[in-house]
């Protein structure tokens, strides 16, 4: 059996992928690598304002009258009363 080496390049080199491949390997030394985040424009006010309106899934009041316990090995999460949010919403 007689083994004759083809030509052809490998498959990665050729067709479309081939081309982003060589454009990538020419423009990399002159661009560099692309930029890895983070990509926060927005302040940090607006997120507390965001986290202050957010509600609950469960029982529909707001995410800030709720109490977060992360003491224990899992954390908890405390409802208010119906009294309390009428309480400290009002």
């Amino acid at each position: 059996m007689i083994m004759t080496r083809t030509n052809k390049k490998p498959r990665a080199e050729r067709g479309l992928a081939g081309v982003i491949a060589r454009l990538n390997g020419r423009l990399l030394p002159w661009i560099g690598p692309p930029p890895l985040g983070p990509y926060d424009t927005v302040s940090a006010e607006e997120v507390q304002a965001t986290q202050a309106r957010s509600v609950c899934p469960i029982c529909g009041a707001l995410m800030s009258l709720h109490e977060i316990d992360r003491s224990g090995e899992r954390t908890q999460v405390h409802h208010p009363t119906p009294e309390q949010v009428a309480e400290r919403s009002a």
